[in-house]
């Protein structure tokens, strides 16, 4: 082979080495709730124990306030990972500042109505405040009993199931109902029904 043309192979090999690296090395750090929304479909463990994250009063947050879904929270219902479906989860807290974190709406009801005598007597107290996710901005917050649902549409759940997505406003809830199908409701007219129906 040429000497010339044996030196220009060289060096366009030099070059591409060095680019492949450089974009190894400019690769962005994997979001960790990316990894975990990419592995294998969690559909729940029901003998999980609910984990249960104390409020820290160094924080400087109030202790009633919605928090952060941590990566590692369990759902207090059926052992999913909450952090995976943020547009679906939902937080209850405790008198104490304690809060527990669930995959969804239901699975909170579903929580209390299975752990009265727990709740009753537990060591944090009642049940100060319930949060659900608005489903269109995960990572917004709003009251459970301030909130709509949309019951019965063709969007499924994190079990892979029906369930019923919160909306902070209304008419979110009913464009998205008109959308998906469903029915829209607040927490107080849900029909007793849905809670039996969706229980995974």
């Amino acid at each position: 082979m040429n000497p010339v043309r044996a030196s220009q192979l060289l060096l366009a090999l030099a070059v591409l080495s060095v680019l492949l690296g450089l974009a190894l090395l400019l690769k962005p750090a994997p979001d960790p709730l990316e990894k975990l929304a990419a592995e294998t479909v969690c559909f729940g463990d029901m003998s999980a124990q609910p984990s249960f994250f104390p409020w820290q009063p160094g924080s400087g947050g109030d202790q009633y306030a919605a928090r952060a879904i941590p990566v590692n929270a369990r759902c207090g219902h059926c052992g999913m990972y909450p952090a995976r479906t943020p547009q679906w989860a939902a937080q209850l807290i405790f008198e104490n500042g304690t809060a527990v974190f669930f995959d969804s709406p239901l699975d909170l009801a579903q929580f209390e109505e299975r752990s009265k005598t727990l709740i009753q007597a537990g060591t944090h107290g009642k049940v100060q405040v319930r949060y659900v996710t608005d489903y269109p901005r995960p990572g917004q917050w709003v009251k459970r009993d301030e909130a709509w649902f949309v019951v019965g549409s063709q969007v499924l759940g994190p079990m892979r199931t029906a369930d019923v997505p919160a909306f902070a406003r209304q008419a979110d809830a009913q464009a998205f109902a008109q959308q998906h199908q469903g029915q829209v409701y607040a927490w107080a007219k849900l029909p007793a029904v849905v809670l039996k129906r969706y229980q995974p």
